[in-house]
């Protein structure tokens, strides 16, 4: 059996108003709405994933969806534009990953994380023996300077 997607499915009392609320935030389609249920979309190559958790990380809140951005300055800034209240960060974690999180208008807490970081954690380690590594092999030799200052603060 191969798995083709995994979709997270957002409570709201009002599916339509939620969904363009993602769809502003984020620049998603909104190509199919029936009143209970909205589905939004990009056209783009997609990995699927998986994560189970007790916690958020750092003794946060477990949230019920991740979103990674390219660009998570702008996204910050579009989330508290579309009046949502960012309730954690932005962070650079210990791990090494940037994120914030936010209230979206039905109340779920959403992720946003920066899409250029992810973190290398071998079961067992502390996340102060973590290896840093940058998502694009194409942008890896030159962030390594960056990722040594990040890492030195």
């Amino acid at each position: 059996m191969a798995v083709t997607r995994i979709i997270a499915n957002l409570s709201a009392p009002d599916p339509t108003a939620l969904a363009k609320f993602y769809a502003k935030v984020f620049e998603l389609d909104l190509p199919f709405d029936m009143g209970w249920i909205a589905f939004l979309n990009k056209e783009t190559t997609q990995k699927i994933e998986l994560h189970t958790a007790s916690e958020g990380g750092a003794g946060t809140e477990l949230p019920v969806i991740s979103i990674d951005v390219e660009d998570l300055d702008a996204t910050e800034v579009a989330v508290r534009a579309a009046g949502a209240e960012v309730v954690y960060g932005p962070v650079t974690e210990a791990w090494g990953l940037r994120r914030f999180f936010f209230r979206d208008p039905a109340g779920n807490l959403a992720n946003v994380v920066d899409s250029g970081r992810f973190c290398f954690c071998p079961l067992g380690t502390l996340p102060s023996q973590m290896n840093l590594w940058r998502v694009s092999r194409s942008v890896l030799a030159p962030r390594r300077s960056a990722m040594s200052s990040t890492l030195a603060r």
